[in-house]
């Protein structure tokens, strides 16, 4: 998320924290889980319903991406213009390293073919028509919610399978691993997204156009990944064009609260509506 902060030409438009808020999944999951719930325990024998791990992912699919949850502070050194960037992973952090990953993994269904009809049903466009001639699917929320949480594996469940000679316990898998080379250094450039490293005044600097080596495990920063992939620079300052700094991670609660209430942002977590008895209940705009 940008703070209030206009070039001299107008308002920036680039790089904008992604709102999940406004998707139609997240209105769908946010209005009908506690529904789900509800009647999953009311039909289950032992009045469990779903397992743990199926609730935890809805709860962190609602909460990620909000500013309540959590942000990084970013600061120009020149302007002094700050940006709060809701996404940081400690290096020690390893959840928080298995949450990010598993948001940058493909998503069972494409958000783009998914639409809300006027009587509140689930409309799922599809790829390619049917042999009918169908070019969508229509569901209850709650039915769609059904089979979206089947879609959920168990934790620590191995998605991958080899087979043959690439199976972990092939007999002959030594031979194989033998057949691949060593990772060599690379030679990569390196992109301006950082403040250049200290350098040894002793010594004479590099020309101007000698690429940085780059070790065999190299990991790239966030930053760095989101330029290369998206061309979105979020460390650019929308002012003056400089180069920004992590300043801060915010965590306590406390101090979120103050922050997003000083900038009029919503300071809560948004929470799931209450569980209805009826499916058919219109979503609101």
């Amino acid at each position: 998320m940008t703070a209030p902060c206009t070039t001299p030409d107008g308002p920036h438009v680039g790089y904008q924290r992604r709102r999940p808020e406004r998707s139609v999944l997240y209105q769908i999951v946010s209005q009908h889980i506690e529904t789900l719930w509800a009647e999953a325990e009311a039909s289950s024998p032992d009045a469990v319903g779903y397992p743990a791990y199926v609730k935890h992912e809805f709860e962190r699919f609602l909460s990620c991406g909000q500013l309540p949850g959590g942000f990084t502070r970013l600061r120009c050194r020149g302007c002094g213009c700050e940006r709060h960037a809701d996404l940081s992973v400690h290096a020690a952090d390893r959840a928080g390293l298995q949450r990010a990953l598993r948001y940058g993994l493909r998503p069972p269904l494409s958000q783009k073919r998914l639409s809300l009809t006027p009587a509140g049903k689930v409309r799922l466009a599809l790829r390619k028509p049917l042999s009918t001639g169908q070019t969508y699917l229509a569901f209850e929320p709650v039915s769609f919610l059904r089979r979206l949480a089947a879609c959920i594996p168990r934790p620590r469940q191995n998605m991958l399978r080899f087979h043959g000679l690439f199976a972990p316990n092939a007999a002959a898998r030594g031979a194989l691993t033998a057949l691949v080379p060593k990772p060599k250094a690379l030679t990569l450039p390196t992109l301006p997204l950082s403040s250049p490293p200290a350098t040894d005044p002793t010594q004479d600097p590099p020309p101007a156009d000698t690429p940085t080596p780059v070790p065999a495990v190299y990991r790239r920063p966030w930053a760095e990944l989101l330029k290369r992939v998206l061309d979105q620079d979020a460390l650019r300052c929308p002012r003056c064009h400089q180069r920004m700094v992590p300043i801060q991670t915010v965590k306590d609660p406390v101090v979120i609260r103050k922050i997003l209430s000083h900038l009029g942002l919503p300071a809560e977590l948004p929470t799931a509506a209450a569980a209805r008895t009826s499916t058919s209940t219109l979503l609101p705009n």
